[in-house]
């Protein structure tokens, strides 16, 4: 299954899954740590329902948000209206952003595993792509789960939520791509689930070092999460990436 047909399918229970208002006053105070000003102009990689680019928004960012799928960036839109802030809108991906956009941003972020989602070849292609958007000493912020740690401890289960649905994201592991499963049914009705899957592509850090250095980045510095904690590949669960043009 393609990641937008995915992200379509999964888009009714998206926002409970990720916490989305829980985790929003928490991004944005990440944000504002983290980005030298309030004040600049933000590409939104991948925004899923709009976690970040609400966050950024309202936290004063310009923003402009892309994702492929069609109902991710439709409940953007609706959220983006209820807050009453402006984000531009375009559906496609990292690797396919036009070219209008290029030396156009300050900032770009991929959160949410975006990158994941992407094979070597193309995601090569989508670093490239975010280095020609961003303005000369524009800052690029990636997020992806640390598939080192998950293989080499045997862990499938990435998360379980529970509420009045329960869903459970695990993997299963191969040795270059992973599939990556939701599984959601309501409490007390177990045998009403609905199993949505698709191909992750794993990618390690020194993979991702190298794809950031060839398109040109520069500073690339690896955390383990979002107070940047130091990265370690042994223990680290996931990896967030910083560095600039």
């Amino acid at each position: 299954m393609k990641a937008e047909k995915f992200y379509d399918g999964i888009s009714s229970f998206y926002d409970e899954m990720i916490s989305f208002e829980s985790n929003l006053a928490r991004r944005e105070e990440f944000y504002k740590k983290i980005f030298d000003t309030e004040k600049g102009k933000v590409a939104d990689i991948g925004c899923g329902s709009g976690l970040d680019s609400i966050a950024l928004a309202k936290s004063g960012f310009d923003v402009a948000a892309f994702d492929p799928s069609d109902k991710m960036i439709e409940a953007l839109k609706r959220k983006a209206e209820s807050f009453r802030l402006q984000i531009e809108t375009g559906k496609f991906g990292m690797e396919n952003i036009p070219g209008k956009f290029d030396d156009n941003f300050d900032y770009a972020v991929s959160m949410g595993n975006t990158i994941a989602h992407l094979n070597k070849k193309n995601l090569a292609e989508g670093i490239k792509r975010i280095y020609e958007i961003l303005k000369p000493g524009g800052t690029l912020f990636l997020h992806q789960l640390n598939y080192d740690f998950f293989i080499k401890n045997s862990i499938r289960i990435n998360s379980i939520k529970t509420g009045e649905r329960i869903i459970i994201r695990f993997y299963d592991f191969g040795r270059k791509k992973a599939r990556f499963n939701i599984l959601e049914f309501a409490v007390g009705s177990p045998k009403d689930y609905r199993l949505h899957s698709v191909t992750h592509y794993i990618h390690n850090q020194e993979e991702l070092k190298s794809m950031l250095a060839e398109a040109g980045f520069q500073s690339v510095a690896f955390y383990a999460d979002m107070n940047l904690k130091p990265f370690e590949n042994k223990i680290s669960k996931e990896m967030f990436i910083l560095c600039r043009k």
